[in-house]
Parts: structure tokens; C-alpha cells; sequence
């Protein structure tokens, strides 16, 4: 009797097993006793004689039900069992079947209890965990690589503290639990059970309300035929953990093959159709699928909501509903699609649509209600065929949406993440490796066959191990993905030479203190500059709200996402997508304008924000000028600069704008002549008085002479190829002593041979009249413009001369004439105006 006693413990079988035990002892005289002599009536007599030899009950007795149920504690143990097992008899056949043991149907109940006999005391316990294990979700494969150890189940049981305390410290959770009993064995493979208990309950929750508070175990299966791990959980957290700790405990390396192998398999459109589409009428098959419930994301009404059509607990087909909905309240696409219940075979499915946008895949979850899992195959299969999508698969999302644009944009802002051992980008990898924005590179990982030593290495160039000098097996090959700064720059380049757009090189401007690394472009007359948003350049609110207030058309080159698209959308008048770019290059549908577009948006929206600024400015000056003790250099010089940032579009304000002490601002003319590009800048400083004449002293012409040494030494000059040949000094005032005090100190520098050049203020007046009386003409003409503004400044030559010490170029209104008489002869539309200038002219603006 203690042999049966300890065979049939109940406190041994039922651990950690939510049974029934405790109502059927208390109502067994009452209901249940009569209920197990039925169940006796039925059984068969192998299992019956089973039930004999483990209660030991003599052969020869005459009433073996009656001799059963004189041991009543074991009875009830065992009509326990057999109701245990009343919805879990499948899924004994199929844990049997893995053992390598063959369960006939309806012999279910005789193979437990066979198994008690065999002192299979963990049976139960076993059988709850698989059924755990196959009502799982969110299941994720991945290929090991490399060879799987053999010990690899002692190497999980010795480190799973480990695994314990990683998972703990990155959840925030020390509930995760594991014993050498939450393992299940089979021929050739091993699933491993980690709890996840997060109720106050000691035992499992896997029945009942309690189960809500559960957050049901993980579980991780590894084959070894199939070399392959499956791990169970929704978390992705710990996903991502349990992958990072099984390689380096098995010292195995995992890719995932979750992925759809190939686009064939996937046909968003047939979806669609099949969502929308009548069912036939003339009755159903056994694998027809009727679709019972689908949750839409939004409708196409104003305003749009989230819409439910069906209930599923009505059992009954709704294709005609979502039929007639589709053609103006839903899209029946699968991305407007948040879950649907479908039934198939007699079996309902639920199927929750995931996109995942940051790893642009989307996938389709199911719940299929069964525990067969031949049949829930079946059932994925079917679907696939009359739905066009796979179940439980990652499907890359431009393959669903046709939106390759978003791919590119993935890959060039995250391209290490595209590595080539694992990704359906193969074909778009080799399309960017060619054309030049990313960088590839082989990379092989190789493993240690060294004596108990088996370290991973990854991009290793020997063949020897460094720790043990074992010898390294390759078993693995990939292509590695980088971004290539150079590669953008010069694809980039080359669409705009293909619109007839000159690239000018590199311009650096310093925007509130922050320096930026433009490169410039002309197109028509019109220079913006484009900042290249490569992962080295943070894209940010701030420097959004910088780039617009560059006193330059500015545009951004934007390689993928940013934090803030609106309010890049928002604040500048365009932007370049270089995603779109190269999608649309590869198609070979790439727009012959699609740049000088941008370009020109950006161009005109500084211009007409330029030309209002301007316009104030000469209105204000005329006043500060007219009245020259009611004002000071601080009202002067930054009007001076909205004049000459109006005609000299790359101008910069320096001055107040900037740190240390320098001149008030910087500009560039940039044309080009029969004997090639000219890229001269010069720098100027105000100086403005109630005198009537120009007087400064010795110490303030030393500081102008400084100014042109800081900027000769500035970042502006050194870093491009522009050459810095004018310091000018503008005044409101008469000559006066600017030859002897200025001119003299600057031609003497002999580290610069530029011109110093006094600009009087009507001649920025005279300038301004004239611009704006013929601005299409001079933006139609801007090189010859700035070619003869550059001879204005030079006195006529392009080259320094040898002069006088106190030479300088005096310039003025009449000056301003010339200039403007020579730029229309060189030029062939004779349409010129400059009436307004001679009207200037007559006047007497200054005091």
C-alpha cells in the first residue's frame, strides 16, 4: 500500500496544477463517486487493468470497479485526472508523439495513468506546461548559425541565474522563475519554461480570473535537427535579452528566419479583394474562411474614427458588409486593418495586424483556437492561398505598401542595422552600394574549435584564436552597411549636373554662434546653400529655426526621419528628401526639375523675406542719414547690412552677431569669365558720424587694419576657395582723412594685397534703386552683375597693384552709374532702367 500511496501522491502530481481535487473530495459521496463508476463502465479493460496494477488490486478479484473504488483517496485522485484531461487528450497524443511514444485516440487517459505506474510522477505537470507552451503567442524563430553544443541543456540549468539577473535588471522585475521541472525533453528538442508570476499566489495561474494578473511563463524551444530556437513571449525586451544570453551561453550565433523568403508570397491587393469580395452561394467547403469580425483603424469620413464591423460571438460571415462599407466609409486595405477573427475548418483564428514603422515589417499575429498543430498549420496555409499574406511572419512593409521610398529612408539613417545576413534588402543594398550613398564590406564570423574554447569573432582577420591560438572555423558570411558622407556628396553632385545646377563648393556660416557647413549651388543666377543632414549633423528644433534665419536661401539634403517633420515642414520653404531622390532615380522616374524646384522655393521665399527687409532698411536710412545727430552706429549698420544682403545674397552679419571684435560683415561674389570661376569676398565695417566729414583716429584705424587680418585668418576665407580682396569702410560722411589714416596702415600690411575701399551711402542707395527697378534682368544676369561690382571695388582691374600708400577706391552715386552703364553694355537685353538712380542723383540726401 505505501507503493500505491506513493505512486498516486496527489500532493506530488497535482503541484502547481489547477485542478478540481478539493471539490471532488468534498462532493464525492454526493455527485461525484457515481460519476467515476460511469467512467469505470466505459474504460476499456487494458487501461482498467492499468488502474489494477497501480492500486494493486489481486487479479482474481470478482468486482474490480468495486475494489477501485474502496480505495476512495485514489479514486478521486484518478477521476481528478481523467477530467484534467477531458480538453487536453490531442495534445497528450502530440507530447506522446514527440516522447517517441505512439497514443491511439480514446487511449489517452490509459497512457497517464500508464505513466504513473512508470513513476512518472511529473506527467501532469508536464502535459499542463505543453499546453502552455502551444496556447502561446507572439512566437519568434531564429537560425543558429553555428554548431549547437550538445550540453547545451546542462550549460541553460547551470546559467540561468544569469539569464535571471539580466532579465531582472532590464524589466524592472525579479519575477522570473525556472526549475529543471519546467523542462521538457523530447528526441530532438527541448523546451524550457521561465515563469513570469507576478500575482500574490504561490502556485501557477492559469485558470480564472487570476490568470489576468499572470503574465504567463516564456518559453524558449530549441531544436537541434532543425537548428533552430523558438522563443514565446510579447515582450520585446525580453526577446531581445534571452537572444543576446543564449548566444553567449551556447555560444552560438542566432539570425532570425521569421522573414517571408520571397515577394511572390505576398500579395496585399489579393487581401483587399478577399476582404471585400461575396462569398459564393452555393454552400460552404469544410476549408472556406469565413471572416467574422474585422476592427478598422479609421474611416474615410470627417472626422475620421476607428470602426468595428460585426461581433464575432454571431458566427456569421460579414464579407458583404465590409463590401458595401468599402466604397465610401472604410479602406479595406491590411493597413487600415487593426485585428480581424476568421474561421476556418470549424476553428476560430483571431489575427491582430502589427506594423512595426521603425523596422518597416508588418505582421500578421494569430490565435488559432486549436491544439493541433498540424491543423493550426493548415489553417495558415489556407489563409495565405485565398488571402495572399502569411500568418506569423515578418513581411517587409514597402512589400505590402509598395512604398520603397520608406525603405531607403530606413536604411540611410540606420544602415547598420541592414546587414545583409539578415535582411529582404539584398537587391535595394546592392542598388545603394552602386550608385554610392552606402559602403558595404565583407565580414565573416568565425568561432574557436579550440580545447574548451569557444569564443565568437566577428570581422577577426586571422585564423588563429587570440585567447587560446585554437584554429577559427568560419560560419558565417555577411555584408556589412555603413553610410557614405563622400558617396551622398557626390551622387548629389551628380543629379545636380544633371539639372544644369553648378555645385560652388563649401561655405561655412556661423548662425547665432553655431557654425554650419554648407554646400553651395547656383541654378539661374540664384546661390542657396544646402546643409546635408548626415547622422554627424543634429537636426533639432533649434537648428531648424537656425536655418531659417540664415541670411542665405537655405535648404536641407535630408537622408531619412527626423524628431520634428512638421515643424522642419513647417518653418522652411522647402526641403530635399534624398530617399525620394534615389527611389524615384532607380525607377528611372526622377523629375528633370525636381532640385531646381526646391531650389527656386527656397530661393524665392528668402528673396521676398530679403527685399521687404531691404525696403524698410532704405526707408530708414534715408531718415538716419537726413538726421544724423538723432541717431548712433547701432541704428546704422545693421539697415547697411539688409541693403547689401538684398543684392549680395550670401552676405553675413558680423559685428553684434558674433563673438570677439570684428568687422560688421563679410560677403562673396562669385562669377566666371573666359579665363574661368572667380570667388572674391570682401568685408566691411560701418562707420557712421554727425560730421560732415570722415576723421578717425589712430587707435580706430589700427582696430580696421585688425579686422582685415581676422578676416583673412577666419574659417569663411581659410576653409573655401574664396579669395578675400576688398576691406571696405562704409560712412555717411565726406572722405576726410581715410587715405592718410586708413588706406596708409592697410596698404602697408604685407600679408594682404588687397584694396581698402571707402563706399559712401548713397552709392548702397543708388545700388538699391536700381536692383530693384531691374531685378529680373540683374538676377538673369548676376554673374556679369557681381563681375562689375568686383571691377567697382578694384578700381577697374581684377588683379592688386603696385600703389601709393594711401591709395584707396572712393566710391559714390556716380560710381554707382558707371557701374550700372558698364553692366548694361556687356550684357545683350537692353532693357536697363536707370531713370530712378538719375532722379537719385538730383537730390541732396545728406545734410
Amino acid at each position: 500500500m505505501a507503493a500505491v500511496q506513493s505512486r498516486l501522491d496527489p500532493n506530488e502530481i497535482l503541484r502547481d496544477v489547477p485542478a478540481d481535487r478539493p471539490r471532488y473530495e468534498d462532493g464525492w459521496d454526493d455527485t461525484y463517486k457515481s460519476k467515476f463508476e460511469d467512467v469505470l463502465e466505459d474504460l476499456d479493460n487494458e487501461t482498467l487493468d492499468v488502474i489494477r496494477e497501480i492500486l494493486e488490486i489481486d487479479e482474481d478479484t470478482d468486482n474490480l470497479q468495486s475494489a477501485i473504488l474502496t480505495n476512495e483517496s485514489e479514486s478521486i485522485l484518478l477521476y481528478t485526472l481523467y477530467r484534467f484531461l477531458s480538453d487536453k487528450r490531442t495534445l497528450l497524443r502530440e507530447i506522446a508523439d514527440r516522447w517517441g511514444d505512439e497514443v491511439e485516440e480514446d487511449r489517452e487517459y490509459r497512457y497517464l495513468v500508464q505513466a504513473l505506474l512508470d513513476g512518472r510522477s511529473d506527467i501532469v505537470y508536464r502535459l499542463l506546461l505543453y499546453k502552455e507552451w502551444s496556447d502561446a503567442k507572439n512566437e519568434r524563430s531564429y537560425k543558429i548559425e553555428n554548431e549547437l553544443p550538445d550540453d547545451y541543456v546542462d550549460r541553460f540549468d547551470d546559467n540561468f541565474r544569469s539569464i535571471q539577473l539580466t532579465l531582472a535588471r532590464r524589466t524592472n522585475t525579479d519575477h522570473f522563475r525556472y526549475e529543471e521541472r519546467n523542462e521538457l525533453d523530447f528526441e530532438d528538442s527541448t523546451i524550457f519554461a521561465i515563469d513570469r508570476q507576478t500575482s500574490d499566489r504561490e502556485r501557477r495561474d492559469v485558470v480564472g480570473a487570476q490568470r489576468r494578473r499572470n503574465l504567463r511563463s516564456v518559453f524558449v524551444e530549441v531544436e537541434e535537427e532543425d537548428h533552430a530556437v523558438h522563443i514565446l513571449t510579447n515582450n520585446q525586451t525580453i526577446r531581445d535579452t534571452l537572444v543576446e544570453k543564449l548566444e553567449e551561453i551556447f555560444s552560438i550565433s542566432l539570425v532570425s528566419q521569421d522573414e517571408v523568403g520571397d515577394q511572390i508570397e505576398v500579395n496585399a491587393d489579393q487581401f483587399e479583394e478577399a476582404l471585400r469580395e461575396l462569398p459564393e452561394e452555393d454552400g460552404e467547403e469544410e476549408g472556406d474562411i469565413r471572416i467574422l469580425n474585422v476592427e478598422f483603424r479609421r474611416t474615410q469620413t470627417t472626422p475620421t474614427v476607428p470602426l468595428t464591423v460585426s461581433k464575432k460571438s454571431y458566427d456569421t460571415e460579414i464579407r458583404n458588409v465590409v463590401s458595401e462599407l468599402a466604397e465610401d466609409i472604410v479602406n479595406p486595405e491590411i493597413t487600415n486593418v487593426r485585428r480581424f477573427w476568421f474561421n476556418a475548418y470549424g476553428v476560430d483564428a483571431r489575427v491582430k495586424v502589427d506594423i512595426y514603422s521603425e523596422e518597416n515589417t508588418l505582421r500578421l499575429d494569430t490565435d488559432i483556437k486549436t491544439d493541433s498543430g498540424s491543423l493550426a498549420e493548415r489553417i495558415r496555409e489556407t489563409f495565405q492561398e485565398s488571402f495572399g499574406l502569411p500568418l506569423d511572419q515578418e513581411i517587409p512593409l514597402h512589400w505590402v505598401t509598395g512604398d520603397r521610398e520608406q525603405v531607403i529612408s530606413f536604411i540611410l539613417k540606420n544602415p547598420p542595422t541592414y546587414e545583409t545576413q539578415n535582411n529582404h534588402y539584398q537587391d535595394l543594398i546592392e542598388d545603394l552600394d552602386e550608385i554610392g550613398v552606402i559602403n558595404t564590406r565583407t565580414v565573416e564570423r568565425k568561432q574557436c574549435r579550440g580545447r574548451n574554447c569557444e569564443e565568437i569573432y566577428e570581422g577577426h582577420d586571422g585564423d588563429t584564436c587570440p585567447a587560446c591560438g585554437g584554429t577559427l572555423d568560419v560560419f558565417a558570411e555577411f555584408e556589412k552597411v555603413s553610410l557614405s558622407n563622400r558617396g551622398i556628396l557626390e551622387f548629389f553632385k551628380d543629379r545636380l549636373e544633371d539639372e544644369d545646377i553648378e555645385y560652388l563648393g563649401t561655405k561655412q556660416e556661423q548662425i547665432y554662434r553655431k557654425k554650419y557647413r554648407f554646400r553651395r549651388v547656383r541654378h539661374d543666377g540664384d546661390i542657396a546653400h544646402v546643409l546635408i543632414n548626415t547622422p554627424d549633423v543634429s537636426i533639432t528644433p533649434n537648428t531648424v529655426n537656425h536655418l531659417n534665419k540664415s541670411v542665405n536661401p537655405v535648404t536641407l539634403l535630408n537622408l531619412g526621419t527626423v524628431k520634428d517633420q512638421r515643424l522642419m515642414e513647417e518653418v522652411l520653404a522647402a526641403y530635399l528628401d534624398l530617399s525620394t531622390i534615389i527611389d524615384e532615380y532607380l525607377s528611372d522616374e526622377l523629375s528633370s526639375d525636381y532640385i531646381s524646384q526646391k531650389i527656386d522655393q527656397v530661393t524665392r521665399a528668402t528673396e521676398e523675406r530679403v527685399a521687404g527687409n531691404a525696403a524698410h532698411a532704405y526707408d530708414r536710412l534715408q531718415e538716419i542719414v537726413a538726421n544724423p545727430s538723432e541717431y548712433g552706429g547701432e541704428d546704422f549698420e545693421p539697415e547697411i547690412f539688409h541693403l547689401i544682403n538684398q543684392i549680395i545674397t550670401n552676405a553675413e552679419q558680423w559685428g553684434t552677431k558674433r563673438r570677439g571684435n570684428l568687422p560688421d560683415g563679410f560677403a562673396e561674389l562669385l562669377f566666371s569669365t573666359g579665363q574661368g570661376k572667380y570667388f572674391r569676398s570682401f568685408g566691411w565695417d560701418c562707420k557712421f558720424t554727425s560730421s560732415d566729414e570722415f576723421h578717425i583716429g589712430a587707435s580706430e584705424a589700427k582696430d580696421l587694419r585688425d579686422y582685415v587680418h581676422r578676416i583673412k585668418e577666419s574659417t569663411e576665407v581659410k576653409s573655401s576657395d574664396t579669395r578675400f580682396k576688398n576691406f571696405v569702410v562704409i560712412t555717411n560722411a565726406e572722405s576726410g582723412n581715410f587715405g592718410s589714416s586708413v588706406a596708409d596702415r592697410i596698404n602697408k600690411m604685407t600679408s594682404w594685397d588687397g584694396t581698402p575701399v571707402l563706399m559712401h551711402v548713397d552709392f548702397i542707395f543708388a545700388l538699391h534703386l536700381v536692383f530693384n527697378e531691374n531685378v529680373d534682368l540683374i538676377k538673369r544676369n548676376i554673374q556679369e552683375f557681381y563681375r562689375q561690382f568686383y571691377l567697382t571695388l578694384n578700381d577697374g582691374k581684377y588683379y592688386h597693384q603696385e600703389v601709393d600708400d594711401d591709395f584707396y577706391v572712393d566710391l559714390t552715386a556716380e560710381n554707382a552709374e558707371i557701374l550700372f552703364e558698364n553692366f548694361g553694355s556687356e550684357i545683350e537685353d537692353s532693357s536697363l532702367d536707370i531713370s530712378s538712380l538719375r532722379d537719385f542723383m538730383e537730390q541732396d540726401i545728406f545734410p
